[in-house]
Parts: C-alpha cells; structure tokens; sequence
C-alpha cells in the first residue's frame, strides 16, 4: 500500500498543478479589458491634447487678424503683412490639428465600441462560467478518479 499511497499522491499533486497552470478565461478577458480601457484613455487624452492644440491655434490666429487690422489702420502696411504671414501659419497648424482630430474620432469611437461590447462579453462569460466550469470541474473529476482508480488497480495486480 506504500507505494499505491505514493502513487496516489503523486497523482494528486500533478493534477493540482495541472490545473492551476490552465488558463482562466475571466483573468484574460480581465487583462484585455484592462489593455483596452487604457487604449481608450489615451486615445481621449490625444483629443484632448489636440482639442486644445486647436483652440490654441485658433485663438492666436485670431488675436493676429486683430493685430493686423489695427495695424492697417495705424497705416503700418509692412506691420500688416508680417502679422498675416505670421497668422497663416497658426491657420495651417489649426487646418493639421483639424485633420488629425477628424481622424481620431473614429478611432475613439471605435475603441469605445469595443470596450463595451467586451465589457458586456464578460459579464455573459462570468455568468456563464460558473456553471459551466463547475460542470468541467466535475467532469474532470470523474476522469482523474477513474484514472488513478486504474493506476492503483493496475500497481495491486503487480504486487
């Protein structure tokens, strides 16, 4: 019986080990809604970055038109066009930040899209996976009892 005991328990000890090497599906679910979740906040801090690029852009293109209006009207028509020269470039660095804002949206509506439906996913997959892991852990212990049923009949047939 030593040797069945030890049998036994090494059987024991590997399935343990066995089965807390499987993967859980809730944990890799958990872990890409976290990635995920950190996409969408640092796509929404990049709009927001450039949301308030563009504002920036906008104002200071504004404030130079101004500029340039009263400079035209102290008569200072060189003053006039540097400050227009200098305000076309604050427009093309508002029309660049524009694009790019235009192509992020999507983007960011996207990922909000996917981190809800994955959301939702794992609710269905935690409400769901109790059951059915109770019914694989139950399965699974019907195999290994008839397997090391097996082994302890097949070692007492060799004594």
């Amino acid at each position: 019986m030593g040797l069945g005991d030890r049998i036994s328990r090494l059987v024991r000890s590997n399935l343990n080990d066995w089965q807390n090497q499987k993967t859980d599906p809730q944990t890799e679910v958990d872990a890409t809604l976290a990635e995920l979740q950190s996409s969408v906040n640092r796509a929404l801090e990049a709009r927001r970055q450039l949301e308030g690029d563009l504002q920036e852009a906008r104002g200071r293109g504004d404030r130079l038109q101004q500029a340039a209006k009263r400079a035209l009207q102290q008569g200072d028509e060189p003053e006039a066009r540097r400050i227009l020269l200098e305000k076309r470039t604050y427009t093309q660095q508002a029309i660049a930040l524009q694009t790019q804002l235009d192509r992020l949206a999507p983007t960011v509506e996207r990922l909000q899209q996917q981190l809800a439906r994955l959301e939702y996913q794992r609710s269905i997959l935690h409400g769901s996976a109790t059951a059915a892991q109770m019914d694989l852990t139950l399965e699974e212990l019907k195999n290994n009892v008839a397997q090391i049923d097996a082994e302890l009949e097949w070692l007492r047939s060799q004594l």
